[in-house]
């Protein structure tokens, strides 16, 4: 039988807004970053 994580069936950890938030903001800054350094490196190659 194959265990899955408990969170695919119900939230047992809470997570507030304002730590949600940031974690959106911090994932886009690192996007952000690493266009950035590909764009510095190759600028023919492009993300999205």
């Amino acid at each position: 039988m194959k265990k899955r994580h408990e969170l695919i069936y119900e939230v047992t950890i809470g997570i507030s807004v304002t730590e949600t938030q940031n974690a959106i903001k911090s994932a886009a800054d690192l996007v952000k970053k690493i266009k950035k350094e590909i764009q510095q490196k190759n600028p023919q190659k492009r993300l999205l």
